[in-house]
This record gives C-alpha cells, sequence and structure tokens, in this order.
C-alpha cells in the first residue's frame, strides 16, 4: 500500500518489519525539499509558538487547512538556507516528522494507523548503500527499533493533533468565518508584492455570530485559537522584509 498525495511526500509507503528490514535512516534531514513550499500545515497545539514567526491562514483547498506562510508569491521557502532550517525558528511539526507519516489502510481497517515512510528521502538508504555509521537501523530481527517506535509515537500525536484542527477548520468554514482574499505587500522600494489563493478570518462574520454560537465557540477553546491566528497577521511584513530579490 501506497500514498503520493501527501504535500512533500514523493514516495510513502507503509513500514513493514520484513520488506524494510534492510532499511537505515541517517538522523541529519536535509530540508531543501520543502524549499519551494511556501505553506506548510500548522496544529492548533502549535499556534502560541508558531505565531511569533510567520503569518497563519488558510489554504482555498477543499476542505480547507491551516497553513503557516513561508514565503511571498513564487519565491522560496525563507526559513530554509542550504537544507538548513533557520536556526531560532520554530519548526512546524509537519516537516519535523518528516521523512515518517502515519498511512491508513482503507482496503483493510482505516481505523489502524500504520507508520509510513517516504522512500525518496535520500537519508532513507538501504544496507548494501550503506556508508555512514552513523545511520539507523528501523529494524532488527524483523522488529521495530528505538527510533522506529518513537517515530511511529510522534507521528501518532501529530495525526491526534491534525484531527482536532481539522475539526476546528470545518467549524468555522461553516460558520463562513473564512473568506478569499488577496494580500498585497509594499516592499521597501515601493514595489508591490501579492499572494493569491489564501484564505482569512471574516472579522465582521466574527463579530456577527448569535451569542450562544459565540459562548460555544469559547467554551471549545476556538475563540482562543482565532486570537492567535490574528495576532499572526503581524508577520506578514517581517516575511517581506526577509526576502531576497
Amino acid at each position: 500500500m501506497q500514498t503520493n498525495s501527501i504535500p512533500l511526500y514523493k514516495n510513502p509507503v507503509a513500514l513493514d518489519q520484513k520488506k524494510h528490514s534492510n532499511l537505515f535512516l541517517v538522523p541529519k534531514i536535509d530540508y531543501s525539499f520543502a524549499q519551494e513550499d511556501l505553506l506548510i500545515p500548522i496544529l492548533l497545539s502549535e499556534l502560541r509558538s508558531a505565531v511569533k514567526h510567520f503569518p497563519i491562514v488558510f489554504t482555498t483547498s477543499v476542505p480547507s487547512c491551516l497553513v503557516a506562510v513561508m514565503g511571498i508569491a513564487n519565491r522560496k521557502n525563507q526559513f530554509i538556507e542550504n537544507g538548513e532550517w533557520k536556526v531560532g525558528t520554530y519548526m512546524p511539526q509537519y516537516l519535523k516528522r518528516y521523512p515518517f507519516l502515519i498511512i491508513k489502510n482503507a482496503n483493510v481497517n482505516p481505523a489502524v494507523n500504520i507508520l509510513g515512510i517516504d522512500l525518496k528521502e535520500p537519508n532513507v538508504i538501504s544496507n548494501n548503500l550503506l556508508e555512514s555509521n552513523y545511520a539507523n537501523p528501523l529494524f532488527i530481527e524483523n522488529k521495530p527499533t528505538e527510533i522506529t517506535n518513537s517515530a511511529l509515537k510522534y507521528c501518532l500525536s501529530f495525526q491526534n493533533g491534525f484531527n482536532k484542527t481539522k475539526k476546528f477548520v470545518q467549524a468555522i468554514e461553516e460558520l463562513q468565518m473564512i473568506v478569499p482574499k488577496k494580500i498585497s505587500l509594499k516592499k521597501n522600494n515601493g514595489e508591490i508584492e501579492q499572494m493569491h489563493g489564501l484564505q482569512f478570518l471574516n472579522d465582521k462574520k466574527i463579530f456577527q455570530l448569535p451569542e450562544e454560537t459565540y459562548n460555544l465557540l469559547n467554551k471549545k477553546g476556538f475563540l482562543h485559537y482565532i486570537s492567535l491566528i490574528h495576532a499572526s497577521q503581524q508577520n506578514w511584513q517581517t516575511l517581506l522584509n526577509q526576502v531576497k530579490d
């Protein structure tokens, strides 16, 4: 079983202790694979840290997704340079879990979570190509190693957070609290940079919510997340200033 519709993953497959008994992982990941991606999924649990660095918006896809903006227009991710993540900047869990992920097999049991890995990641190597003493085996004697078990635990935590975030986005979508909008940013030299294909919180709609709905959102903690997303909008100009012509 494999899937190829997951952003940033080129060849994600479900790990099999027999089929992949010869796989090793070199710990240091080169993040150049995300260099061209300006929108990275973000979780509600990450917002408090993420809003210090990135604008947080929603995609226009169906269903919509909560994302952190990493760059402007068609330029590169401003937080990756020479494969390294920018020191002192928060790294989204979506990237931290790479090259691992959770894969579900709808043909067998969609409720079962299976640890997967991107076989196209250069640091995922087979033993016949093993050239580094620092590579860690994913399986020993057909049993998952500590690195594999830790990856599963981390990915399950991410998946749980992703499901909670998905419910939040769905709820405010149904309330028509997000709206597509073009954003225009002015550079120091007077030039205008624009970004399309994004959705933002609809301030007017928020203030027009019935009291009962407002109180329900507050009870679920959604208003807190909304305020954090609002606060993140101050990062647009900072992001623009990082763009190198």
